[in-house]
């Protein structure tokens, strides 16, 4: 007989059986640091606990936005222009 496992019912049905497929259990990962953000929301949660948490969300949202905006500015310097470098010495001629 062949390597498959086939069984034949008629002479035209032909029913073959697939091994089952094994499962591979992967390796739990690291939580993740939270990021700036999830640590700014968690502080303003606890500041903001007598406001509802819809309104709670948005204001925090709009909280995030204005602290985001002011810190580009302040961290935005204008880019300063390379200096100019010393002249490349000349490449030395070939004697003909």
């Amino acid at each position: 007989m062949s390597d498959c496992d086939c069984e034949i019912k008629d002479v035209e049905e032909v029913v073959i059986q697939e091994p089952a497929e094994v499962k591979v259990e992967k390796p739990p990962r690291a939580p993740r640091k939270p990021s700036a953000y999830n640590l700014f929301v968690k502080e303003q949660m606890a500041k903001m606990k007598d406001v509802p948490a819809k309104e709670r969300m948005s204001k925090i949202g709009q909280l995030w936005k204005e602290q985001k905006e002011v810190g580009a500015k302040k961290t935005t310097k204008p880019k300063a222009k390379p200096k100019a470098s010393k002249p490349k010495a000349k490449a030395k001629k070939s004697k003909e």
